[in-house]
């Protein structure tokens, strides 16, 4: 999962987001990084 935040830019939604890539809603993976502490401001 912060690897592919990490090549998103950390961008969740779009085309081109995170969500999409892991074929998971933009909001389920807003909850699973919450859930696992993972900050959109990560350093990788």
């Amino acid at each position: 999962m912060i690897q592919v935040l990490a090549k998103c830019n950390a961008c969740i939604r779009g085309e081109d987001g995170a969500a999409a890539i892991l074929k998971i809603p933009p909001t389920t993976l807003g909850s699973k990084m919450k859930k696992l502490g993972i900050k959109r401001n990560f350093s990788a």
